[in-house]
């Protein structure tokens, strides 16, 4: 104001330019509200409101007082000071364990003091079973500072744990924002939630069998069980029975080429555990294909490789449209990734396609406690800056259900494990933290392993869009969805890869496996029918809620045997005088009803001059399944006295006479081993697995290779209609010979 300018006036109040108010803020229904801001605290203003209308604003008064004909209200005062903050927009509640409860809180923008929120020092958490909040002892209120509390997002709720609670009870939750100058008012959660979580096992968990049954084998199981201790806060649904066996599998996977056209020639190859087979060509036999995958990843010195022993049979596509190889992973026994196929070159041909694809899963086997190998899959979350350390939320989905609450970055195993259990599709698991030297600094992973869902179970899915940067990348290794061109999970540089996959394992199913659930609670027996004799079963009874499954009760006993017996008599036996033959007999008769579990080796017939069968004469009649099996033995000696160096180098063939024809056997090592099983692997030149005369395959195996490769099994099945042939190896002997 100029003429105050360099003046010494003393200033006894002032004057705001009024504010004019129109339009939108003074439309719809009074009172109305205006906001003064960015006032000095401590002071006090006058404030006087007059309404305008299409009367103009002008002076009516010479002296200048009233200065216009606007009418204005009596001055009202106010001195500014900081007041209780607002409460909370909302709060709500999710369930995180069958003992702990999550709220949400909103917060309010308006603190009381101008701040925008940031005068808020604490909110006070207030927990009870009935809305009064009046139960006497409780822990509750308290008092949680600020700095205790993560923001979900930007703009979004803070998220607070409460703990201790009782599985099944019913919480209210209220929540009053703090300032140096008291509490807000109470928000209360729009939600009254209970902790729930799986049912406990069910109890007296027991297993039976018959000991005897005459009209058939004893195939069946009685499994009762009591109804859990422990409901998980939800009422039961069904139960779940399981039985299986503990025996093995071998893995079966085909490999299939086939065309509309065949080509005149075509190469290709086969990858495993992260190393390339040779050359293959398109019509290769049985035996060469074995012989390229048990020397894939091979040296110099043979070895037991990680493919291991495995067996190889062909067949043709529709006569002459390509070939199916069958895989069978003999002594590798577990659920495995899938062999890697490359054409690398063909000539001629169309419609040529390559493919392979599991025809059984491999069972590893000797599972007691769970019907298989459960599915082991590695959560990480990482950042490309090793230095920048993760914060944040995420949070994961199974198999189709909703989202789990948020998890932050920085949970604790157990806090993932109870999280991930709140879904109902998933049941039970077992999540333990996994650190590796291999890991960058900023790495955070877990080993989740899942006890409910029997074999291989796909991926989790994980929403890291709360992550903190921004640029985190969440990542589920699950044992088979990174298999690279190589057959390999990981690059052998990838040592973070390698690090994981210690702990991947995919599921396997028991074999054996069956299971039954019983549609509703209150049935608590059951049988297990098309049992096999003789076969030792595991069994378990799990308990079911909204939640889904939870832990398993394991039987007692903890197995049972359904025992083979005697078989039962023969049926329809008739004896009648032979025909035309006054001195014979002549015997007929059918199977028996049962015969207890196992084949029927032969019948007995006695025949007497006396009911009391007292000077019986006996004959007994051989099924087909009793025949004896040959037994062959072939010995390898120095012949020549005057020679006393050992035998050291050489090999020998086999002739075999059968149905008027003689078929001779590839030249055989004299010091072959005994069986497939114990041939090793190497590059193709120093390999000793058995392979044939190949002229296109990498490995030609010619008859110099054949008489230093290849056990004598093998040799022997390459005869014609020679097949389950066993052989044993002695000792070598003094001579050098076997």
């Amino acid at each position: 104001c100029a003429p105050f300018l360099a003046q010494a006036y003393d200033v006894l109040y002032y004057i705001y330019p009024p504010a004019v108010l129109s339009g939108l803020p003074i439309q719809g229904t009074p009172p109305y509200r205006y906001l003064i801001q960015s006032l000095t605290i401590a002071t006090t203003y006058y404030v006087r409101i007059a309404a305008v209308n299409s009367v103009p604003v002008q002076s009516i008064a010479v002296s200048g007082s009233p200065p216009d004909n606007r009418r204005w209200t009596f001055p009202s005062s106010v001195t500014t000071n900081n007041v209780l903050p607002d409460p909370p927009i909302a709060a709500y509640l999710y369930v995180i364990s069958g003992t702990s409860l999550e709220v949400q809180i909103q917060p309010a923008l308006r603190d009381g003091q101008g701040l925008g929120g940031g005068a808020i020092t604490a909110y006070s958490i207030d927990v009870d079973t009935v809305s009064t909040f009046s139960t006497p002892g409780r822990a509750y209120p308290v008092d949680v500072p600020i700095a205790s509390f993560t923001l979900l997002y930007p703009g979004g709720p803070y998220t607070y744990y409460i703990t201790g609670l009782t599985t099944g009870t019913p919480y209210f939750v209220q929540v009053k924002a703090k300032t140096t100058v008291g509490y807000s008012r109470a928000t209360i959660a729009t939600n009254t939630l209970a902790p729930t979580c799986t049912s406990g096992p069910p109890t007296q968990v027991a297993v039976s069998t018959i000991a005897k049954l005459t009209t058939a084998p004893i195939s069946t199981a009685v499994i009762q069980w009591g109804a859990p201790l422990a409901l998980g806060g939800l009422p039961l649904r069904y139960f779940h029975v399981e039985w299986w066996t503990a025996a093995s599998r071998a893995e079966v996977q085909v490999v299939e080429l086939k065309w509309t056209l065949a080509p005149t020639a075509l190469s290709f190859t086969l990858a495993f555990g992260g190393a390339l087979s040779g050359g293959i060509p398109f019509d290769a036999s049985p035996a060469n294909l074995r012989n390229a995958l048990m020397n894939i990843g091979g040296t110099t010195t043979p070895a037991a490789l990680p493919i291991g022993n495995v067996q190889v049979t062909r067949t043709a596509i529709n006569v002459n449209q390509g070939y199916q190889w069958t895989v069978t992973f003999v002594s590798t026994l577990r659920n495995l990734p899938m062999l890697q196929l490359s054409v690398a070159t063909t000539t001629g041909g169309a419609g040529i396609q390559s493919r392979v694809f599991e025809a059984v899963a491999g069972v590893a086997g000797g599972a007691t406690t769970s019907p298989g190998t459960p599915e082991v899959q590695v959560l990480t979350l990482t950042h490309p800056t090793a230095a920048q350390a993760i914060t944040g939320f995420f949070r994961a989905s199974f198999m189709g259900s909703s989202w789990s609450t948020y998890i932050p970055a920085t949970a604790s195993a157990t806090f993932v494990q109870n999280v991930l259990q709140e879904l109902f599709t998933i049941g039970r698991v077992t999540v333990n933290p996994i650190t590796s030297a291999n890991f960058p600094a900023n790495t955070i992973a877990w080993a989740i392993t899942f006890n409910s869902i029997v074999g291989n179970v796909p991926a989790l899915t994980v929403d890291a869009t709360k992550l903190l940067p921004a640029t985190s990348v969440a990542r589920v290794y699950d044992g088979n969805n990174v298999v690279l061109p190589t057959g390999a999970w990981c690059t052998t540089l990838d040592l973070v890869c390698q690090a994981i996959y210690t702990y991947v394992r995919i599921g396997e199913q028991a074999v054996g496996y069956g299971f039954y659930d019983t549609n509703v609670p209150t049935v608590l027996t059951y049988t297990v029918t098309g049992l096999t004799t003789g076969t030792s079963y595991y069994s378990s009874v799990t308990a079911a809620n909204a939640l889904g499954l939870g832990p398993r009760a394991a039987s007692f006993p903890p197995s049972i045997i359904p025992p083979k017996q005697v078989p039962s008599q023969p049926t329809s036996v008739t004896v009648n005088v032979n025909y035309g033959i006054s001195t014979q007999l002549l015997g007929s008769w059918s199977t028996p009803r049962s015969d207890g579990g196992s084949s029927i080796l032969k019948y007995t017939v006695e025949y007497d001059t006396s009911p009391a069968f007292s000077t019986r004469a006996s004959q007994d009649v051989w099924c087909a399944t009793a025949n004896i099996k040959a037994v062959w033995r072939i010995s390898l000696t120095r012949v020549n006295v005057a020679q006393t160096a050992a035998v050291a180098l050489g090999w020998f063939k086999l002739k075999l006479t059968r149905s008027n024809s003689i078929t001779t056997s590839d030249p055989i090592p004299f010091n072959a081993v005994a069986m497939g099983s114990d041939e090793l692997g190497a590059q193709p030149a120093m390999s000793l697995v058995y392979c044939t005369a190949c002229a296109t395959c990498t490995d030609t195996c010619d008859a110099a290779k054949q008489g230093l490769s290849g056990s004598l099994q093998y040799k022997i099945q390459a005869l014609q209609d020679i097949a389950g042939v066993v052989v044993t190896r002695s000792a070598q002997q003094s001579d050098g010979g076997y």
